[in-house]
Formats: C-alpha cells, structure tokens, sequence
C-alpha cells in the first residue's frame, strides 16, 4: 500500500483554510510527483481560488484560477511536479467519501486533461475528532448513469513530516 508524504506546514496552511470558511466546505489540490516506491509526495498545494462556491454540504473550486495555477507550477518545474489530487472539508460531518466524492475521484481518474489516472482524495471532518483526516487512492471504475456508476479505492496511509 502506498503513503501520501505531506509536510506539517501544508497540513497547517489546509487547516486553516477549512477554519476561515467553517462551516462551509472547502478545498483545494495537490501537485507533487509518485516516487520510485509508488508514494505520493505533495510539494505544493494550489487554494480553491476566489471564485470557488461554498455550501455546508458542497464545495466547487474555481477550475480557471485553479488550471491556471496548475500550468504554472507545472511549466516552473519542468514537468517534474504534477496534479496528484485534491482535498476538501466535511465541516459538519465524518472524512468519509460521499457518493459525490466517489464520483468525483472517478470522473478525474478518467479525465484526459487531469492526466492522473489514481488521484488521490484527502478529507477532513469534523467528527468523531475535530479535523479528522481520511485519504484515499483510486484504483478503477465505470462511468454509468447516476447512481449505478462504480467507483473502488483504497485507504492510503498520510505521512506527515
């Protein structure tokens, strides 16, 4: 099984992110690289962007800001550092995924332009502990119509450091 490798001061830059628009949700994605091993290694996170919609049960970034984020980062390091996924609050409820979190997972893994074909999904809720983190790795799935699409994945341990 894999590990996601993200340093204390992202953890503290999202936290504080979900703590200035509780308790609405937020988010934001991960750009980095899958080292040798197969761990997923976050060296930079780009915001939802000013534009993002919040709701207490649903957030949408701002794909402009957010594409024109990733082209730079990506273009500044030479094509080294990638999009690896994204992460989001459940400001009022459990980290675990919604079904529109699973689809979401699913409609990137098989988005030509996202270029990532196992993203990872990292979320924070505020129960059974304030700010509890669940992470997850897509492994496969089928586009159907709703609700009869599938969508598997695995826990992926987080290792901060």
């Amino acid at each position: 099984m894999a590990n996601i490798w993200i340093s204390q001061a992202h953890i503290d830059e999202i936290i504080t992110d979900i703590e200035e628009y509780e308790p609405l949700e937020t988010g934001g994605a991960f750009f980095g690289y899958v080292a040798a091993d197969g761990d997923y290694v976050i060296t930079d996170l780009i915001s939802a962007g000013d534009a993002a919609k919040r709701s207490r049960y649903s957030f949408e970034p701002d794909q402009d800001y957010q594409l024109s984020a990733m082209a730079r980062l990506y273009e500044t390091s030479s094509g080294r550092t990638t999009y690896l996924g994204d992460w989001h609050s459940h400001p009022v409820s459990s980290p675990a995924l919604s079904r529109k979190d699973e689809k979401t997972l699913l409609n990137v893994a098989l988005s030509k332009e996202a270029q990532c074909s196992n993203p990872v999904m990292m979320i924070f809720g505020s129960h059974p502990d304030k700010w509890s983190m669940n992470c997850v790795k897509f492994i496969t799935g089928k586009k159907r119509i709703w609700p009869f699409y599938s969508c598997e994945h695995e826990s992926i341990k987080v290792v901060i450091d």
